[in-house]
């Protein structure tokens, strides 16, 4: 039900959020939403901290997960192209997905780590890492 519930907001705004990246500020989309996945990754952080979580909660943390995610990653892959000439877009490609693969890949090195703090350690780094991503643009 999990996977289901992050993956069913592109079926149902996948469309709608090619729109909104066509007509708004690609830019400041992609800042509100890194700053949106932060403020998720908090709450849900908060809830586990304070023993407030349950199923429900984990469930709609990502549902809007999900939400944002779709008009994000819609948004910042149209950004390459009006940042690349033609010619060079297949190696801007690959080296934003080389990249992408790096950061995801270290942040799961780092679930390996002792989780000798708290339970949601975890959570708080993800959230402080998209809200400096995003701080940066």
């Amino acid at each position: 039900m999990a996977a289901v519930l992050q993956r069913l907001p592109w079926l149902l705004f996948g469309l709608y959020a090619g729109v909104v990246a066509d007509r708004l500020n690609r830019r400041a989309i992609a800042m509100v939403t890194g700053l949106v996945r932060a403020a998720i990754l908090l709450l849900l952080t908060a809830s586990i901290l304070t023993h407030h979580v349950n199923i429900a909660v984990v469930l709609a943390a990502l549902f809007l997960f999900g939400v944002n995610e779709t008009f994000g990653d819609t948004t910042t892959t149209t950004l390459l192209p009006m940042l690349v000439g033609p010619a060079d877009l297949g190696i801007a490609n690959s080296r934003a997905l080389t990249g992408r693969d790096r950061v995801e890949s270290a942040g799961r090195a780092a679930d390996w780590v002792p989780r000798c703090s708290r339970p949601g350690w975890r959570f708080r780094s993800s959230a402080r890492a998209y809200a400096c991503s995003r701080a940066c643009c």
